[in-house]
This record gives C-alpha cells, sequence and structure tokens, in this order.
C-alpha cells in the first residue's frame, strides 16, 4: 500500500497486542505503553507516521492531552482518540481541543476497524501522491517562466509576478481539495 506506518498508544500490553496482531501484516507499526514513550517516537519518526491512535485514559498523560500536543507540534498528522468509556465530555474536548478527526469506541470490530484504518492511510498515500504532482507542476511551470523571463524580459516579468501572486491561491484551493476528500472519506467509513 504505502510506507507510512501508525503509532498506537495504550497502556495496556494486551490492548498494544491485539492492535499490533490486526494490522502489522499491513502496515508498518509502532507501540507506545504511555504519552511519554509515544512522544519520542513522534518526535524520531514524524515523517514515516501516517496516523496516531491514543487510547484516552492512560496513567499520567491522557490519550487527550496527548493528541494535543501532537495536533500542536505536528499539524498534518491525522490523530484518532479510542476509549472503552462513551463519554460525551472526552469526545467534544477530543475534537475541540486535540483536533481530533475520528473518535473510536473499543472493543471495535475487528475487520471493520482495520478496513478504517487501511482506508485512511490510502487516502493519506493519494494524498500525498498529489501534493507531489502539484509541486512538480509548479517546479516545470517555475522553470517556464524563468525561461521566458531570459528570453523576453518585458512579457515574462510581469507574467512571473502574476503566477507568484496566484500562488497562495493555488495552495489553498489544493489544501480545500484534500480538506473535502478528507471529509468525504470519513463519511464512508
Amino acid at each position: 500500500m504505502n510506507d507510512l506506518g501508525i503509532l498506537y498508544v495504550d497502556d495496556e500490553a494486551s490492548e498494544l497486542k491485539y492492535f499490533k496482531r490486526l494490522l502489522e501484516d499491513s502496515v508498518p507499526i509502532q507501540l507506545a505503553e504511555n504519552a511519554v514513550t509515544a512522544k519520542q517516537i513522534v518526535e524520531s519518526e514524524a515523517s514515516s507516521l501516517g496516523l496516531i491512535i491514543a487510547d484516552n485514559r492512560m496513567p499520567g498523560e491522557s490519550g487527550v492531552d496527548f493528541l494535543a500536543w501532537v495536533a500542536k507540534g505536528y499539524p498534518s498528522k491525522p490523530c484518532w482518540l479510542a476509549t472503552a468509556y462513551s463519554d460525551l465530555d472526552s469526545a467534544i474536548k477530543a475534537i475541540n481541543y486535540a483536533g481530533v478527526e475520528r473518535f473510536v469506541e473499543k472493543p471495535w470490530e475487528p475487520e471493520q476497524f482495520r478496513e478504517s484504518v487501511l482506508q485512511r492511510l490510502k487516502l493519506l498515500a493519494s494524498e500525498s501522491q498529489q501534493q507531489s504532482e502539484v509541486k512538480e507542476a509548479l517546479r516545470t511551470l517555475s522553470e517556464h517562466a524563468l525561461g521566458a523571463q531570459a528570453a523576453e524580459p518585458d512579457v515574462a516579468v510581469p507574467l512571473c509576478e502574476s503566477l507568484e501572486g496566484q500562488l497562495p491561491a493555488f495552495e489553498e484551493a489544493v489544501e480545500g481539495f484534500e480538506r473535502e476528500l478528507l471529509e468525504r472519506a470519513l463519511r464512508l467509513s
């Protein structure tokens, strides 16, 4: 599928073992028993993590607080909160405070949960591919504009300035498209 992995944080060793068994044949897995260890993993492995899932109720730092830390330092990392307790207050705090995109109740149905995780990683890989294509198109356009500037400076300079002014709007449109794709995927799962 892709090389993006998952970090799963849970203070219960049996849950970590169960999670690993469920997904290890499909995606790289990192496991942590607490927020301190999880932060070390995020800091050293951020570029290889596609999704971060944390249990809410853990000794020390809660899953919501850990995911809020992730959202602050790594705002593009998708995070899910898992809990065995249907707690509306935690769900609201997870979404509003920690930017969690999904609230997962435990125990989860294994195949449905597995499919949701793999779909999210697939969407991330697609977004990454689109971003690479956009960057390549912008690089090519920039090269052409610079070539035109050398050949016809009177025409090319205004063109380059115009393109430069359009770049923020173009980037905003791409981000909006990515958000729309994510929202569609989350509605489908």
